[in-house]
Order: structure tokens, then sequence, then C-alpha cells
């Protein structure tokens, strides 16, 4: 049985490696002289307008129309459209970011979403923006410490706003609807779009969308299907200020709200099956909030480019989950009978909670040539973020969720301050080799003011008395200078290969006192030492981009929980390498055709740690949530049909086993099975209409990307969505 699942996996990853390299040689060889290129990408990933061609990191770049047009809106159902890019769901759909294995930094508009290190412990605020009023999402992978700073240390997720246009007016309408395995309620859509020329000088794009998830998660205790059930809208604004030929101004506003009374996980226990779970409450309500205003003015004074950013963001959340599994049953108070219901024979516990953070940011940058041989990138950077948490407990009647009493209320506040100064050199050498060098020296500062506990509970916490008490934590500063070092060879303009020694790091992070947990986390740092290649061939029909990198972390920060204080913290990991392979390829070898696909190897492995660490066990394990092998496959055919022109296509995922985070205790980790995943979609153009058919996830396979002892409630598991058929029909204008 084991030997036939090998031979599986290992025909899954040699099919991916072909369709890779040598079913599209194949397909070009065979019809080479058909005039079918690979459209141009322009991307501003060095902080500078450039081929895609031409820069030498790792980019993946995909427009923000075709994550629409297949229904593919949220992170945890794109993501393994990127080589790298990891996700980890939690409760209320939380998400948080990995790339390579480490923490991953995300900008919309070069604006960094910052969030402070307490939301970082409570699950995360990881934006999962809906692509509406995007341009394009892209992937940088590979440390990018020295142009975005801290916390990029395994890449950067950047969304890419669109701008508006002063030479046309120009819109879109769309509606859609959808079902989904096992669901209850039909999900639906509205989008649209309009841009409007207010003269030659002026122009406003403005977008919204509404959008209901359907529910698929059934709660047999409290007679509720579809729980999970959630409903998301937002908009974008631009505004685009050309009055001269030397100056811009763009401003941009980007709101969206998600919310919802369930989570989309699965709960195991007695008499629960698959998309069944049993909280008390349904695990209540919750709600997500982002909010990004933006300022970005580039003034040409003769040879030299100024430019300023300016942006301030907000991010909330209210969450309400149930405590009752995570051993906070047994203090419930108020005369409340227990149950067999729990497993625990206890009263029941909610657990309310609501935090905020935002954030402001300030960069200037100078863009120059010295001569003909080297451009020179100056830039300095401001930032400063505030967040506040709450944490209630209730104790409540397990059969029916009514609240009895508060048993206690659990509150902190933190911030962080951060300062810059970054440098890029590109020396041209010759016509063909350059060499860029960067540096940056980053300073952060730490604010924690303090854990207060108010209730009759406070003795649970070691606190004696039962009025507001709060316990100090500690605040801290961190420094560091990363670095670039990127020689570049360009045999051709469709041929280059180019070496990259980047560094990044991602500062110490404050613990609340009395937790039973250390005071501070050490900052991390990684190196990564790297080559690759990006190629053009068959006159832009066929584009290659593969790399290979070698990654060493030191003092790797994890968010760990703590079984003692039943709370999250930031904590180290110790040392670890990481070891890849990652080859990307499109080809359009026929008129209407189109073949894309990526595959890619990492073996990641922790390898060293302090003698005290409770982590000792993990010794020689791989990172949390890094599979050995991924890879992706799309194939895309327009075709004519009298006055019709008609498309199909075929995505398929392989995403291989992934170990779990780590529990700070030394516990078993869970590894996650490898799971494949297909997609299908066709339609039909005619003039301005399109209607588009899709089926996601079409064989409904039970992918679990997060769950078990790691996470806030043991016994819950997440899963991809199941299978989901829709129909969009939209109209441009």
């Amino acid at each position: 049985m084991r030997s036939d699942s090998m031979a599986a996996c290992n025909g899954s990853r040699f099919g991916f490696l072909l369709a890779t390299v040598a079913l599209p040689a194949l397909a070009a060889a065979a019809d080479a002289e058909r005039d079918n290129t690979i459209p141009e990408i322009i991307v501003t990933a060095e902080k500078r307008t450039e081929r895609l061609q031409d820069v030498p990191i790792p980019i993946t770049a995909i427009t923000a129309g075709s994550l629409v047009e297949s229904n593919q809106v949220r992170i945890q159902d794109f993501y393994t459209k990127f080589p790298g890019l990891d996700v980890n769901v939690t409760q209320q759909s939380q998400i948080q970011l990995q790339v390579r294995g480490l923490s991953g930094a995300v900008t919309i508009d070069d604006v960094p979403i910052s969030v402070t290190s307490f939301l970082e412990q409570a699950g995360g605020l990881g934006l999962d923006l809906d692509p509406s009023g995007l341009a394009q999402v892209e992937l940088l992978r590979g440390p990018q410490g020295t142009l975005y700073g801290a916390n990029s240390e395994g890449g950067l997720l950047r969304y890419v706003t669109a701008d508006p246009k002063t030479d046309r007016i120009s819109g879109r309408l769309e509606a859609g609807a959808s079902g989904v395995y096992h669901g209850n309620d039909p999900g639906w859509s509205f989008r649209g779009s309009v841009n409007l020329p207010v003269n030659g000088d002026v122009a406003v794009l403005m977008d919204g969308f509404a959008r209901q998830d359907p529910g698929y998660i059934d709660n047999p205790v409290l007679g509720i299907d579809g729980i999970n059930r959630s409903h998301t809208y937002g908009g974008h604004a631009g505004l685009l200020w050309h009055p001269t030929d030397a100056l811009s101004v763009k401003l941009s506003a980007f709101f969206q709200r998600s919310r919802g009374n369930g989570t989309n996980d699965d709960t195991v226990g007695p008499g629960l099956g698959p998309y069944q779970q049993n909280y008390i409450a349904g695990v209540g309500p919750y709600q997500r909030q982002s909010q990004l205003y933006s300022a970005t003015v580039k003034y040409q004074l003769g040879g030299i480019e100024l430019t300023s950013v300016s942006g301030y963001v907000w991010t909330g959340f209210h969450d309400t989950f149930d405590g009752t599994t995570r051993g906070l049953a047994p203090y419930g108070q108020f005369g409340i009978p227990g149950t067999d219901f729990t497993g625990f024979g206890q009263p029941g516990m909610l657990v309310p909670e609501s935090a905020h953070s935002s954030s402001f940011t300030q960069e200037f940058r100078l863009a120059t040539k010295i001569g003909e041989l080297v451009d020179v990138l100056f830039g300095g950077f401001y930032n400063f973020a505030y967040g506040e948490f709450g944490e209630e407990f209730l104790s409540s009647n397990p059969t029916t969720g009514a609240v009895a009493g508060s048993l206690d209320f659990v509150s902190f506040a933190a911030a962080a301050r951060s300062y810059a100064a970054f440098a890029n050199l590109n020396f041209h050498l010759t016509d063909q080799l350059s060499v860029q060098l960067g540096g940056r020296q980053e300073y952060d500062h730490a604010y924690n003011y303090g854990l207060a506990f108010t209730g009759p509970g406070n003795p649970i916490f070691g606190i004696p008395t039962t009025e507001r008490t709060i316990l100090p934590s500690p605040s801290g500063d961190s420094q560091k200078f990363t670095f670039l070092v990127t020689p570049q060879y360009k045999f051709s303009p469709n041929l280059m290969v180019y070496a990259r020694v980047a560094s990044g790091y991602a500062p110490g992070a404050p613990n609340p006192a009395g937790a039973g947990v250390p005071p501070m986390s050490k900052p991390d740092t990684v190196i990564d030492y790297e080559v690759g290649t990006k190629i053009n061939l068959l006159n832009n029909r066929w584009s290659i981009d593969a790399s290979a990198y070698h990654i060493k972390h030191d003092d790797i920060q994890q968010g760990l929980f703590s079984e003692e204080a039943q709370f999250y913290y930031t904590g180290n990991a110790g040392s670890a390498r990481s070891d890849g392979l990652e080859l990307s390829s499109e080809i359009r070898p026929a008129p209407g055709l189109r073949v894309s696909s990526w595959i890619a190897w990492n073996e990641s492995k922790i390898t060293g740690l302090p003698p005290s660490s409770a982590l000792g066990a993990y010794q020689g394990q791989p990172l949390p949530f890094s599979p050995k092998w991924s890879g992706n496959v799309s194939l895309d055919q327009e075709f004519p049909l009298g006055a019709y022109t008609g498309f199909a296509g075929l995505s398929v995922t392989y995403l291989g086993s992934r170990w779990d985070s780590f529990t700070g205790t030394g516990a078993d980790r869970l590894v996650f099975p490898a799971y494949t995943k297909a997609d299908l979609h066709v339609g039909m153009n005619y003039q301005d209409w399109t209607a588009r058919l899709y089926a996601n996830n079409v064989t409904n396979r039970r992918g679990l990307i997060n769950g078990g002892p790691s996470t806030l409630i043991p016994n819950s598991f997440y899963y991809i969505t199941p299978r989901t058929i829709g129909l969009q029909v939209s109209r441009n204008f």
C-alpha cells in the first residue's frame, strides 16, 4: 500500500516536470512559426519600472482579472498559483503567510501592511484582499530586506492597484452565482467599476463588490446548516493627477469588510462526521475589516526622480470561539450544570475577543544616474504602528450557549516604531554585465503597555485579587543591517543569468509578562544564496524562470502556544537551513493556446536548538507548512465559434505533505497529507459580453491545510473549499 502511494506521488512529480519542460518543447516544435507571443509584463519590484524579464529576482505576477473570472477571490483559494507561497488558516479564517517556509511581508502599492506583534500572537491579520480594484498580484521570492525592510525574510506579496486612465471612459459590470458541495445557501457576487477622466490631467477610478461565500459546515448540536456562510464587501477609489510631464500624484483608498457566524473548520468528536462541528454557540459571530489610504507623489527634476509614498492602514477584528475544548471549561462558575455533550462533564466557556491595529508609514526615494554606468536609488523610511487586544471568558450553558456571567477579561496594548535608510546601486560594467549592491540600516523599537486582568477568574492566571491588575510588560529595541549583492549577465535581451546573496530579518517581539513565556523573542536573521536565469525562446512564445537557493536561518521566530498559560506568544526555534529549486514556464505553442506550469522542491530542516529549548524534540524536522514538492499545470485555449469566441481551461495543483506548527512543548507534530486539486472553466465572449462556467476543486478533494494540537482548538481541522460550481456574466463598456 505504501509503495503504491509512493509510486503515485513520484508519478505526479514526474508529470509536473514533464509538463514544465518536455511537453512545451514538443508543442513549440510542432508549431513554432505561428504568432502567439507572451505579453510583456511590467513590474516595479525594485521600486522602478522594469520588464519582468530584466529583474534579477524570482517573481510570479498574476492579473487580478484572471482570479476574479475563476472566482478564486480568497488567498486560500489562489495561493497555490504562486511557487513557494504557503497559507496558514486559523479561526474565523485569519491568515498567516509564509514564503519558502519563512515569514512573508505584504504591501499594497508599496505601503506595508504592518501589525504589532501581539496581533501575530493572536492569529494574524494577514490581509485577504478581494482582487476587485487590483491590477495584479505579485510574489517576490527570497529576502527583500534591502528595499522592503523587516519581516520580508522569505519574500513579499505585493497587491498592486489599478491606475486611473485619462484617455477614455470605461467600466465593467459583473454578476455571478455559485453552489458548493454540502452547501446550504447559494453563493453570489456583484462587481462594478468605472473609470472617469475629469480632464486631460485628472482621472478617477472607482470600483466596488459584494459577495456571499456559501456555507458548507453544519452544527448538528445547534441544528444550523451552513454555519460558515460569510459575506464580504468593499471598494477601491483612485485619483490620478498629472498636471505636468514632471509631476504625478496618485491617491488611493481601499476598504473591505467580512462577517460571518461560524468558522470553516471540522471538529473531530463523538458522533461527528465530515463538514460538521459542535461548538456550543457556533463559535459566534465574527467580523474583519481593513482600510488603507495612500498617496504617491513623483516629481522629475532633471535627471533626478523624487518619490514620496505615504500610507495609513487600519485593520481590526471581532471573534468569538468555543473555549470549552481549550481546557477552560473546568473554571466555569455561576452554578451551571455540566453535560456529557462537551466530553468534559463541565460548564461551557465562550471567549469573545477583539483587536485593532493602525499604522502610518512614510517613505522618500531619490533615483538618478551617475553618468551612463551607475543607477542610484537612495531612500528613507518611517513607520509607527499601534494596536489593542481584548479577550473575555464567559461561563455559559454548554447546551444552549446562554451566558451566565463573565469569568475574566484580559487586555493589553502594544506599539512599534521603525526608522530606516537604504541605498541600491546598480553598476553597468559592460553592456551585458551589471552588479547590484544594496544596503539598509533599520532601527525598531517595540512598546508593550502591560497585560491587564479583571474579574473573579484572576486567580486562574496567578492574580490574587479580583480587581483590575496590570502586569508590566517589557519593551525592547532591535537594529539590523541587511544587504544585497546581485551580479547579472545578459547574453541577449531574452536571456540572462544572475546570482544573488541577500539578507533579511524580523525584529524581536515582546511577550506579555506573567504569562509563563520568555519576556521577549530574539530577532531572527536570514541569508539567501541564490542563482537563477530568465529565458525567452521561440520569438517570445516560451518563457522560463528557474532558480536554486540555499537559505540559512538563525534564531527563527515562531508563533507558539503555551499550554501552561493558555496563551500564544512569540518564541525562537533555533536555526535551520532550506535548500530549494523552482522552475516556472509559459508557452504559447499555437494560436489561442497557453500552457503555464511551475514545479518547486524545498527541503528545510531544523539544524540547531538551544540546549534548554522546549523544542528540542524537533531537531532535524522540517519547518512548518513547507511542502517538499509542489507544482501546478494550467492549460487555456481560445477558439472561434462563428461570431463568438469560446474558451476553456484546466488547472491542476499538487501540494506535497507538510508538517504543522510547533506546539511549544515538544509534543508530536502532525503531518498533513499531500493532495491534488483540479479546476475547470469554459465560456464564450460576444462583443463586450462574457459568460463563464467554472468548477473549482472538481474532484472534491479534502485537502487539509491546518489543524490539530498546534492550533487554538486542538480537535479542529481546516480543509480547502469543497467542489464549487458557478456561473459569471460580465459586460465591459
